[in-house]
């Protein structure tokens, strides 16, 4: 016959049950995270490809007139941290929104993440 654990050992084993499960979630989350990075990466290189985009910093320019492109929008407000940034951000918004032909190839790249559904 076996006593049963005392208060402290019982605390022990489930500190230590604890500390496995939270560096086993940690892992997971790690490995999530990387693999939503990646398929991110993969996405927006497809989208420069399509774009013909040799150039991955004029991806935020896209973005910007993606957002133009829309009639229900005047004004864009990105957060700059430099005078080349704020240089680049008028540059992009002076072209407007995209072209309907920009639009279309954008369309196809549209990523459905509802989690919900």
């Amino acid at each position: 016959w076996l006593a049963p654990p005392t208060a402290a050992e019982s605390l022990e084993r489930s500190l230590r049950a604890g500390a496995a499960a939270a560096g086993d979630a940690e892992r997971v989350v790690r490995g999530a995270k990387a693999a939503y990075a990646a398929a991110v990466a993969e996405r927006v290189a497809a989208i420069l490809k399509d774009l013909g985009i040799v150039e991955t910093s004029a991806m935020a320019a896209v973005a910007m007139r993606f957002c133009l492109s829309s009639p229900a929008v005047s004004t864009v407000i990105p957060g700059m941290r430099s005078i080349a940034s704020v240089e680049s951000n008028v540059r992009s918004s002076d072209l407007g929104g995209l072209t309907a032909a920009e639009l279309l190839v954008l369309k196809k790249h549209a990523w459905d993440r509802n989690f919900y559904a």
